[in-house]
């Protein structure tokens, strides 16, 4: 560690000086906490022991309100890492309390849909029974989302990894080890990095969510590629007990199915797939209310309705709920109020997710795109095709909601 950080101020400067990292905010390891861990019996312990370099991760008003505990013996951090060192039941005490505020506040944000449902329920039973299972369904549904408010309301458990769009192994492992909290260090090299990974993960206690999981195959376009990363899921995670779960579109079965017609043999990880659960196409219309007024509660409720009337007919669906949203609170920001207004989200479609949406319609259907409203559409090829089905998209009546000002509509 640089000395540069204890230099005197008027000295020459040393950029080591304000980048090295502080001592007095100590980040926990992953692997020294791992050390820690293994020497525990009660799971219970264990789990608030994971929880506390949890926190140590962010740097939060967790970790304030960890910090400065067990006064005059030591810090709970050295306890968290120091096999010498005991953990007391005050100590225990303070990180229950924690961790149950931590828990309550991830749940009051959470709006929880139907999917998200089925999301949690499969996750706490990945966790519970220490398995590999297979969360599949279409795009926009709130699935990452979901994932993500678990971990939140399992912290220090739950663990959320993008799966990275590369090829190489480094990446791969840094994507993992990042969310774990491993050490990373450019200069290190990628089977450093797995032994680190498998030092913390064959524990069983963290659960890994794999988010755009259809990553995990790869992107070339070789003769016989081999999907190294299922391999590596396989052999060292699920063969010992690590619950692990894949999130992904419908696509990463027949990504299975293209590996095994180019030689993979992949009965054995299908087999390691425990349950399977498949999502539903799209969201019901109460789902929809019920994340419009969760990104717009200031709204009324036939405001919320008609939006969410739109999002079902439009090829976005969630999306475009979240589109109309941020344009309203920038509108009702620009206009001095705190809140967005019935006629701020009104605007916000009519002059702004409308015109949009109908430029991605005619953009997919290969037809050029016309300005509306004396606005300039700059088309961008599409990341994803729409799978609404084989009916022409710009025959569907995507502006069929009326979104125009009503005389007994009364604008907040």
């Amino acid at each position: 560690m640089s000395s540069a950080r204890y230099e005197y101020n008027g000295q020459p400067f040393r950029q080591g000086r304000y980048v090295s990292r502080s001592v007095e905010r100590p980040v926990l390891s992953a692997n020294w906490v791992a050390e820690r861990v293994e020497l525990m019996s009660d799971r219970e312990t264990r789990k608030l022991v994971w929880f506390a370099q949890w926190v140590s991760m962010r740097q939060g008003v967790e970790y304030d309100n960890l910090e400065g505990s067990s006064a005059g013996r030591y810090s709970i951090w050295d306890a968290c890492v120091n096999p010498s060192e005991k953990l007391y039941e005050d100590d225990l005490d303070l990180l229950r309390s924690v961790r149950a505020r931590t828990v309550a506040d991830a749940r009051a944000r959470h709006t929880e849909t139907a999917v998200g449902k089925q999301i949690r329920e499969m996750l706490d039973y990945t966790l519970k029974a220490r398995i590999l299972t297979a969360i599949i369904g279409p795009s926009r549904l709130g699935k990452t989302h979901a994932a993500r408010s678990w971990c939140d309301q399992n912290p220090g458990i739950g663990r959320l990894v993008q799966c990275p769009p590369s090829n190489d192994d480094w990446g791969w492992y840094r994507s993992i080890a990042a969310a774990l909290g491993v050490e990373i260090n450019l200069k290190s090299k990628a089977f450093e990095l797995r032994e680190r990974l498998l030092q913390v993960l064959h524990g069983g206690d963290i659960c890994l969510v794999f988010d755009e999981c259809n990553y995990l195959f790869g992107q070339n376009n070789r003769r016989f590629p081999r999907p190294h990363r299922l391999n590596f899921l396989m052999s060292e995670l699920v063969n010992y007990k690590v619950p692990v779960a894949l999130i992904g579109l419908p696509s990463f079965w027949s990504e299975i199915e293209n590996a095994r017609v180019r030689g993979w043999q992949g009965e054995q990880f299908i087999g390691r797939i425990q349950e399977s659960e498949p999502l539903p196409v799209e969201l019901t219309i109460e789902d929809l209310e019920t994340v419009a007024h969760a990104l717009l509660p200031s709204v009324s409720r036939e405001c919320i309705a008609r939006l969410a009337e739109y999002a079902a007919s439009s090829q976005k669906r969630i999306a475009s709920i979240e589109s109309a949203a941020t344009r309203a609170k920038y509108m009702a920001e620009e206009a001095g109020r705190s809140e967005p207004t019935d006629a701020d989200v009104r605007a916000a479609v009519r002059t702004s997710v409308m015109p949009s949406d109908g430029a991605m319609v005619e953009a997919l259907s290969g037809r050029p795109a016309r300005p509306a409203r004396g606005r300039s559409i700059a088309i961008a090829a599409p990341l994803q095709a729409p799978d609404r089905g084989s009916a022409d998209p710009a025959s569907e009546p995507a502006n069929r909601i009326n979104f125009a000002p009503q005389t007994n509509t009364v604008a907040g």
